[in-house]
């Protein structure tokens, strides 16, 4: 049994010190603004980030999507799918939809070499990235979500889906993130307001 739970990565052994539960490869702030990708997140922390692009297609803004980025139905939307590692370990699958309106000309190649799609909004775009809202959910991962993040076929994750803003308050992202159920967790941030009373 405890062989099994090593394979899974929910265990490790460490020399003659014994069997350890695995620490968390990343620690995803989660009620501070989101002006850091998940890159420098896990650079902060000391870990090497990566990135292997999924896929990259323009489709349409579904009614729903529509409403959360304030565009209409039917318009251009690129949808970017990602695999986000942590020293190589995958951590989170992230699709982004962003309006293609926002970003003329991107294309796939800007993010293949797994650059920081928030860097390149900010230096091409001059779209600075300040805020989000969203919902946490857990789901059952499909088959081939549980084969990228290498967990067993049915494994439960965790779910961010929420809408990224801009310095301007305007929509830029719609993102969903699907997190390994050991190699993320979500942290808290201290949320007492200083004040001089």
């Amino acid at each position: 049994a405890l062989q099994t739970l090593i394979d899974r990565g929910v265990l490790e052994r460490r020399g003659n010190r014994g069997t350890f539960v695995t620490a968390p490869g990343v620690e995803r702030p989660l009620n501070t603004v989101a002006r850091k990708g998940i890159a420098e997140v896990v650079q902060q922390a000391g870990a090497r980030p990566g990135s292997k692009l999924l896929y990259f297609e323009q489709t349409q803004a579904s009614t729903r999507v529509a409403k959360l980025l304030k565009i209409q139905v039917g318009d251009a939307l690129l949808a970017i799918r990602r695999l986000r590692t942590v020293d190589q370990k995958p951590f989170c699958i992230e699709t982004s939809y962003i309006p293609a309106a926002r970003v003329p000309e991107l294309v796939a190649g800007d993010l293949i070499e797994g650059g920081s799609l928030y860097a390149l909004l900010l230096a091409r775009y001059q779209i600075e990235i300040e805020s989000d809202e969203g919902t946490l959910s857990i789901v059952t991962m499909n088959d081939q979500e549980a084969r990228l993040l290498e967990v067993e076929p049915g494994t439960a994750a965790l779910v961010y889906r929420g809408v990224i803003f801009d310095t301007q308050g305007q929509p830029v992202e719609y993102l969903v993130s699907i997190n390994h159920p050991q190699r993320v967790v979500f942290k808290l941030a201290d949320s007492r307001v200083n004040s001089l009373h």
